[in-house]
């Protein structure tokens, strides 16, 4: 029913089927490189140093650890259900 990525091909492919998707944004930013269509949510970290564009991380990647299970859940009942 849907799909929860990060920013990868698998979620600009959802997003141009229209799948309904979370995409995780961590080391980017959906400004810059985001999914865009209208089944589409995206969660971002919310940290000092995000949105950092590094492959490599020397923070423990503190961006994904704020990415919680709960958020990405909530967002994902929101998607599909609505706010009821």
């Amino acid at each position: 029913k849907a799909v929860v990525g990060v920013d990868t091909g698998l979620a600009h492919l959802a997003a141009a089927l229209s799948v309904p998707s979370i995409t995780l944004y961590g080391a980017t930013q959906p400004a810059r490189t985001g999914t865009y269509s209208n089944n589409q949510q995206h969660l971002s970290a919310n940290v000092a140093c995000s949105p950092c564009l590094n492959k490599k991380c020397s923070a423990n990647l503190i961006c994904y650890n704020d990415l919680s299970a709960e958020k990405v859940w909530e967002l994902l009942k929101k998607l599909l259900y609505g706010n009821s």
